[in-house]
């Protein structure tokens, strides 16, 4: 299980037949999509494997989900997958940290919590196996991760790293490994500044290093977004000092790797709340190698609506943004309306603009 060389989900190494562009209908909107979308949701995680997008669980109106959606990204069409195995995740979670194995046939799945959050807090390690559609548990040793929910979760090497999250109480910034060849969890004995205890931050892997983007508390704190590098060889932490027009600090977030046109690695950061609770839709670009951040302008028009607790996805350079909370600040949980829209950034060359692929009341 997991023995050989990981890579980021989200990102094959094989060059997939590239999806047909949308075509407008008479309203201007995009609405080719085919098959039964799912329902309005957010916490939910998504990933990539072979094309497809999957999406596991989230929450809407008191109820959590245990339900797989799988959206073909080469024929953009919904299917609902169905599946057997460890129960689990049959009752429903929310706010679990999740990445796809290095071949592209299973999904693994840390914590999350139920809707009576901090009660019902998970702690097992979840491996879904594509081919067969069937859940089981992992079998560890060691010392694992406490419950809770709101970590993140990468892969490197034979490794998964998992950081930060809360018990609904307590916020954590310790960094879980969980190392393939000997199915044991450890708390990592780290060195340098690592990030201050946090949940619904972003994380992303470029080669040997994890980058963390922004999270925080209930609420983020005042000021820039902050931005962690830890080195897995080294096992050393490094706040990256950058530069720019860097966004406000944030949480519930989505944090994509895009490779621009010089075939240099850069982050896409879209949606969150700042410490005000304030939502946004705005969509930030930080050029790794130089450490600058630039926000993206483009159309109102063409904009998705001010999003937290979505997904992102990153596929043939489009970043692919799903459901999430149109909360606004003040409005409990129940309150707030979720959303199951489906939009593209493409950031191909010179090209850049949103599509609205399909969103709520559409035949999808």
């Amino acid at each position: 299980m997991m023995d050989s060389l990981w890579k980021l989900a989200g990102l094959a190494t094989s060059a997939p037949e590239r999806a047909p562009e949308p075509t407008k209908n008479v309203d201007g909107l995009w609405t080719t999509i085919d098959g039964a979308a799912p329902s309005p949701r957010s916490g939910h995680a998504s990933v990539v494997a072979n094309s497809v997008m999957y999406v596991l669980g989230g929450y809407d109106k008191g109820q959590c989900f245990g339900d797989i959606h799988a959206y073909d990204l080469t024929r953009r069409e919904w299917s609902k997958v169905d599946w057997g195995g460890a129960a689990n995740f049959a009752a429903g979670c929310a706010s679990h940290a999740m990445c796809v194995s290095p071949d592209e046939t299973s999904i693994y799945v840390y914590g999350g919590s139920g809707p009576r959050w901090g009660a019902a807090n998970r702690d097992k390690l979840l491996q879904f196996t594509l081919s067969t559609q069937q859940w089981s548990v992992v079998a560890t040793a060691g010392t694992p991760p406490p419950p809770g929910y709101g970590q993140s979760m990468v892969a490197i090497g034979s490794k998964l790293y998992l950081f930060g999250g809360t018990s609904g109480h307590d916020y954590h910034n310790d960094l879980f490994v969980f190392d393939a060849t000997t199915s044991a969890w450890s708390c990592a004995a780290v060195t340098g500044a690592k990030p201050s205890p946090r949940y619904k931050h972003g994380a992303v892997v470029v080669g040997n290093d994890m980058y963390i983007v922004g999270g925080g508390l209930y609420g983020p704190r005042k000021g820039p977004i902050d931005l962690f590098k830890f080195d897995t060889l080294t096992s050393h932490w490094t706040e990256v000092v950058c530069v720019g027009d860097v966004p406000p600090a944030r949480l519930a977030h989505s944090v994509v790797l895009h490779i621009d046109s010089l075939g240099q690695p850069a982050l896409l950061v879209f949606g969150g709340r700042d410490f005000t609770e304030k939502r946004t839709n705005g969509l930030w670009s930080l050029h790794l190698p130089t450490a600058t951040w630039t926000k993206l302008v483009g159309s109102a028009s063409e904009a998705p609506d001010a999003l937290v607790f979505h997904t992102a996805v990153m596929w043939q350079q489009r970043m692919v943004v799903f459901g999430g909370t149109k909360e606004a600040a003040g409005q409990s949980p129940d309150e707030a309306e979720r959303s199951n829209a489906l939009v593209e950034y493409c950031g191909v060359s010179d090209e850049r603009h949103w599509v609205l692929v399909a969103s709520e009341g559409d035949d999808a």
